[in-house]
């Protein structure tokens, strides 16, 4: 779970933010501040794996406030959202330490991508883990290749009625009603061919 702190004098954007993360179960703000000011006296005594920051605040402005985040607590990864579009920001926030730097037009799907790149866990939450034996995993590979059952057992050396079982349990494993529905549920979800580990037979 990453624990994120909000810093940014816009209430309506920071309750946007709060929606967002809390219809993801692997992100959670666990505090938020208007000023940079606040930011850092919360920073002592609140558990944050992520600041996300505007640099456009009153008082101590977000630059500082960043250089001051990493000096306390250095392991802390900090995303700047601003509306800032100039470089010259950009380049004056990755050299305070910012990790990543993004404008406020940004896409949800973005954000989110962007934090779990910051925070190293993108593999670890992308997609549903599901357990396939190796020979599924071989058929499945075939099927995102457009090829046909027959082509499948051509190519595996299979008869076509046993890959059209195997096509079957993985229609059953993933909750597609054809093959169709399973490639793009795959291509689009990221479902991962994990192995399974109990069942090595082919």
């Amino acid at each position: 779970m990453i624990k994120v702190m909000l810093v940014d004098d816009h209430l309506l954007l920071k309750e946007g933010l709060k929606k967002l993360f809390d219809s993801e179960e692997w992100i959670r703000v666990v505090a938020d501040a208007s000023t940079g000011e606040e930011a850092i006296r919360l920073i002592k005594c609140v558990d944050v794996d992520l600041v996300l920051m505007d640099i456009s605040m009153p008082g101590l402005g977000g630059i500082r406030a960043i250089r001051k985040i990493r000096e306390m607590k250095p392991q802390v990864k900090i995303v700047v959202l601003t509306m800032h579009e100039e470089e010259a920001y950009k380049v004056e926030a990755l050299k305070a330490g910012a990790s990543a730097y993004l404008v406020k037009d940004v896409g949800a799907s973005e954000l989110l991508r962007t934090i779990r790149e910051v925070c190293g866990v993108y593999e670890e939450e992308k997609g549903e883990e599901i357990a396939f034996t190796p020979r599924e995993r071989e058929v499945l590979s075939l099927m995102l290749k457009g090829k046909k059952n027959k082509e499948i057992a051509n190519e595996l050396g299979l008869k076509e009625k046993t890959v059209r079982n195997y096509v079957s349990n993985i229609l059953q494993k993933v909750g597609a009603k054809d093959r169709t529905q399973a490639v793009i549920m795959v291509l689009k979800e990221g479902l991962k061919l994990e192995k399974d580990k109990g069942d090595h037979s082919r």
